[in-house]
């Protein structure tokens, strides 16, 4: 991403309010989310100071930098920028295959099967331990463990370095010491406790609009409807006035925990099978 040292200003997308990611070749800032792009600024649009920093670590970045340690390496980089169609992801099979280092994202952690992989690094953990689902530490145990099962199944042993700035999580404790009756354990506990699943049902109502305000009422309308129905009290429903943007779209959503969700928002079936830019997600 690109940030303004001065005025702490972001580069974010105008479409989807995120940040953008620079990209050195060819030489742009873009949103990893609808693909919008844009030239690098020569200064920052917000208070015009020329001193722009590039934060982060992105595949590219490692691509580039493993490369000025080692030129004759032979590398490959597996990532939606160069993988995207199914003749590409056929492509890579007989690419990585010749690698002596390959570099992906979490694609790389399905549907490939390595050979005589010595070492697998995985880098800034933490940054997947941010994202606010409540199944988040699962799906991160369970994509490191199908990684390293991948590269060993072959009967190969593989040493696996794990980079974070959080090493006594317990996540990160329980992946390195594979102790997995342990974290089963305490998940359960955690999703018993505030009535996830398997002990509990979740289900988002999120209503999109090309105008924030419109979106807000909506789903604030929505919101008060469900408040009057006859067993409202039996479930958590959560709203608040937080939107968040995504292809000139805004978004907003309404939370429900409790037990036979479908049952209860069955008065609202009829609304939102006619309104295409209304759906419900169940967990």
């Amino acid at each position: 991403m690109c940030i303004c040292e001065d005025c702490q200003t972001l580069v974010l997308c105008p479409r989807c309010d995120i940040a953008l990611t620079y990209h050195k070749a060819p030489s742009s800032l873009q949103c990893h989310h609808c693909g919008w792009s844009r030239n690098i600024l020569l200064a920052c649009e917000h208070c015009s100071s020329v001193k722009l920093k590039y934060i982060g670590v992105g595949t590219e970045q490692i691509e580039n930098s493993i490369m000025k340690l080692i030129p004759d390496i032979k590398l490959f980089r597996m990532d939606s920028d160069t993988v995207g169609s199914v003749s590409e992801k056929r492509n890579a099979l007989t690419s990585m295959q010749d690698a002596d280092i390959i570099i992906g994202t979490k694609m790389i952690t399905t549907g490939f099967d390595f050979h005589d992989i010595a070492t697998i690094g995985i880098i800034l953990l933490e940054q997947e331990l941010q994202v606010p689902v409540y199944d988040t530490e699962e799906r991160i145990y369970s994509n490191i463990k199908q990684l390293i099962g991948r590269a060993g199944r072959k009967g190969a042993q593989s040493q696996v370095l794990i980079q974070t700035f959080l090493p006594q999580n317990p996540i990160v404790q329980n992946i390195l010491s594979m102790n997995y009756k342990d974290f089963l354990k305490k998940t359960l506990e955690e999703r018993k406790m505030f009535s996830y699943p398997p002990f509990g049902e979740i289900a988002t109502i999120r209503y999109k609009n090309e105008v924030k305000g419109n979106c807000l009422l909506i789903i604030k309308r929505i919101y008060e409807s469900l408040l009057t129905y006859e067993d409202a009290m039996d479930y958590e429903i959560i709203c608040t006035d937080l939107t968040f943007k995504r292809d000139n779209q805004y978004f907003s959503s309404i939370i429900i925990k409790g037990k036979n969700i479908r049952i209860f928002l069955e008065p609202l079936r009829s609304f939102i099978l006619k309104n295409k830019d209304l759906w419900v997600t169940f967990w």
